[in-house]
């Protein structure tokens, strides 16, 4: 009964340090597993306050994103309105300058159909100039001619009149002779 007994303390007393060792390693465990949560929880709180500021700059950030998307639909309203009455204003001004163009035009064809026409008649004028002046070079040289014949004539005349004036001279002078010679004859010869 003694040896029973002993065993059964060695047996309790080994039951008791496996117990207590267990318990040790228990506690061990607990505390290691409440680090562990501890630490996973400030890991979450941390990586959750991390988050949240994250969110608190991706909300800002989207109201700063969504107002910018406002003010450039705005912009671009306007912008499309700017280019509507642009578009609008350069087809005004296209039909204006058509019209405006399609009137010089109509003023140039007018003036060119008329620079056309006095043209023609500078031609015909200048050829009925060119054909008086042609009757004139005929006038001019016919004229030259007689002119040419009047001056032959007129040598001619002015020969035959010192022809005539030598002749009258010569009659004056036998005249004269005769005069004097009659003068001398009835002085010699007087009548009775």
């Amino acid at each position: 009964v003694y040896e029973h007994r002993s065993r059964l303390e060695k047996s309790l007393q080994k039951e008791r340090l496996e117990h207590k060792k267990a318990k040790e390693d228990f506690l061990v465990y607990k505390l290691e597993a409440q680090e562990t949560l501890n630490k996973g929880r400030q890991d979450s709180n941390n990586r959750y306050s991390a988050l949240n500021v994250q969110h608190q700059m991706l909300k800002s950030q989207h109201e700063e994103l969504k107002k910018v998307h406002v003010d450039l639909e705005e912009e671009h309203r306007k912008q499309a309105e700017d280019f509507s009455r642009a578009v609008n204003d350069h087809k005004q001004r296209y039909v204006e300058m058509q019209q405006e163009k399609g009137q010089e035009l109509s003023k140039l064809k007018e003036s060119l159909y008329n620079l056309r026409e006095e043209n023609r008649q500078l031609r015909k004028a200048h050829q009925d100039i060119h054909t008086q002046l042609q009757d004139v070079k005929l006038q001019h040289k016919n004229l030259l001619s007689q002119h040419d014949q009047l001056v032959v004539t007129l040598e001619e005349h002015k020969s035959a009149l010192e022809a005539a004036q030598v002749s009258q001279e010569s009659v004056l002078r036998i005249r004269s002779a005769f005069n004097e010679w009659q003068f001398f004859f009835f002085l010699k010869f007087p009548s009775s």
